[in-house]
């Protein structure tokens, strides 16, 4: 009877193996998906040992800002596999290493209006400020100061973290222009079908555009905004799926959209899978095209999760 199955399981298999070709295929991305994850939560572990050992101690803190920045690079290195494990070999971390292009001119400071008191001064109040990575001063085009404090080696692309959020916003307007959305009133759904296919919270239904820039969507979820407890965030990171965060999650029951504000990263992550499904080209193709070029930017990296979903809120270096 066992010889007999195995047999008749194999012609079933030999029948379809164009299907169990495309299941070996899916199983492989969630493979590579499940190793980025694996490699997200260690990035995640440093910090919060970083947290635990150094946040409430200034001086320690500051001394071990190497620690907190290395773990911020370590994100692009998971990407990194994942990129390769889809056998796709695009490095970020080689772009963000990458500072060639950068040419700063320096000049003489007192020439410029910084006098030498004025020196000591900004090494003063640079003294007061925890985790300070680097400071330059530019005036009519010439660098006339620069100091590294966590980039030992000098240069390179720097983690804007949520000025990514603004980026994000100059995208949608240059969408809207473009005519790749027709306005910041049209309704999300249409853009996110398989979180829209079952009964849903009618409110959910009414998010606009517009909600989403101003992050009046009304949706369960917001950044903690203080540094010592950034539970919410650390769990939306941990789970690398920017979608479900914020379209899967039960809104507030006392908010409809537009009735209130509330700080969510999340929320400008929909942009991006917006602009991307709006103009059928990855969100860094289209900042690429449409922004970055077009100002003479050529250094710049950008983040996206396992689903390979450009991070709007944090992802830009």
């Amino acid at each position: 009877m066992r010889l007999s199955f195995i047999l008749c399981a194999l012609l079933f298999a030999l029948l379809l193996s164009g299907k169990i070709l495309a299941n070996d295929e899916k199983n492989t991305l969630n493979n590579c998906q499940l190793t980025y994850k694996k490699c997200i939560i260690k990035v995640i572990d440093r910090i919060d040992a970083f947290y635990e050992k150094y946040e409430h101690i200034y001086d320690q803190c500051v001394e071990n800002i190497h620690t907190i920045v290395d773990a911020e690079y370590q994100f692009a290195s998971c990407q990194d596999q994942l990129n390769t494990c889809n056998q796709r070999y695009s490095s970020v971390s080689q772009k963000i290493n990458n500072t060639k292009d950068i040419t700063l001119i320096t000049g003489d400071p007192n020439k410029y209006g910084l006098s030498d008191s004025a020196i000591q001064e900004i090494q003063n109040q640079v003294n007061t400020i925890p985790k300070l990575k680097s400071l330059l001063i530019s005036r009519d085009n010439k660098l006339i100061f620069e100091e590294y404090y966590a980039f030992e080696r000098g240069p390179k692309l720097h983690h804007i973290y949520s000025i990514t959020k603004s980026i994000m916003s100059l995208l949608v307007g240059i969408a809207i222009d473009n005519n790749y959305l027709e306005s910041e009133e049209t309704l999300i759904k249409g853009y996110f079908p398989a979180y829209f296919d079952k009964e849903s919270d009618f409110r959910k239904e009414n998010i606009s555009i517009k909600h989403v820039l101003s992050m009046t969507t009304g949706i369960n979820f917001t950044d903690n905004n203080n540094w010592y407890d950034w539970s919410s965030f650390e769990s939306y990171l941990r789970d690398d799926n920017a979608h479900d965060w914020i379209l899967n999650r039960e809104m507030l029951l006392n908010y409809q959209p537009g009735e209130t504000w509330l700080y969510g990263t999340p929320n400008t992550d929909l942009l991006s899978s917006i602009i991307e499904t709006a103009s059928n080209i990855s969100t860094l193709e289209f900042a690429e095209k449409y922004l970055f070029k077009p100002l003479g930017i050529n250094n710049y990296a950008w983040l996206h999760d396992s689903s390979e979903n450009y991070l709007g809120g944090f992802g830009l270096f």
